[in-house]
């Protein structure tokens, strides 16, 4: 098996130089499932796929932007490109806050639904989150820095502000996705060309916890996928080959 690499990535449209930055424990496995989804036309980032459909995958390029060794930062070293280097608005990058994806934002039901469920892989412990708070007071750049991060980045800024959820549409949200209400109850992806994990990778899920390597908010931070998912698919309630 090859290294697995955990840290932050980009994919640039090599075209317009619009792109989209992302953090995973493991890169290669979630640039599998960024192709998979796009390919399939399913994506959760909208804006992401229209522009895959439109510029093809050869207009795309997938780069490692920085290599982090402990994955319990990972989602700190993807704040801080969030916070500095996207330029939303122009990037297709849509939260802006890894802990809480749709703060300050005001859309329909339906967007925040579908921003929330491109969000589902980034989990993230409570220490870590203290850690991401601690790292963004005070965060400013040098005007060095900041020519360094134009060159190596390009776009304009924009700004959003709104409503998050309610804890009763949460609730809902995630009963919806759970359970026997979900597509993937009792199922593989074979069936069902559109669902979140292909059965190989499910069975690696299992692999992986097994392995006592991977807690189950890392397992759902590499496979873009929420962490109930992780636990049906490894108490098989989902992804089950008995029940194909």
């Amino acid at each position: 098996m090859s290294k697995i690499i955990s840290g932050v990535y980009k994919i640039t449209n090599l075209v317009n130089g619009k792109m989209y930055v992302g953090g995973s424990v493991d890169i290669d496995t979630r640039w599998r499932v960024h192709t998979r989804k796009l390919k399939g036309e399913f994506h959760d980032n909208s804006h992401l796929q229209r522009a895959w459909n439109k510029y093809k995958e050869s207009s795309f390029k997938f780069e490692i932007v920085e290599v982090v060794s402990d994955r319990e930062n990972v989602p700190i070293r993807e704040q801080w490109y969030l916070d500095n280097v996207v330029k939303y608005g122009f990037d297709y990058n849509i939260a802006k806050d890894v802990i809480a994806p749709n703060r300050d934002r005001n859309h329909s039901k339906e967007t925040k639904r579908k921003m929330s469920e491109s969000q589902m892989g980034h989990i993230v412990s409570d220490e870590t989150k203290e850690k991401i708070s601690i790292s963004k007071r005070g965060c400013k750049l040098s005007d060095e820095h900041k020519k360094k991060l134009s060159i190596a980045f390009t776009g304009k800024r924009n700004h959003f502000w709104g409503k998050t959820h309610t804890e009763e549409t949460k609730k809902r949200m995630s009963k919806d996705r759970s359970g026997e209400k979900s597509a993937l109850f009792g199922i593989a992806s074979e069936s069902h060309p559109q669902a979140k994990l292909t059965q190989v990778e499910a069975e690696d899920i299992r692999k992986r916890y097994a392995s006592g390597n991977y807690r189950q908010w890392e397992l759902a931070n590499a496979y873009d996928v929420s962490q109930s998912i992780i636990s049906d698919i490894i108490t098989n309630k989902t992804y089950n080959t008995h029940s194909i």
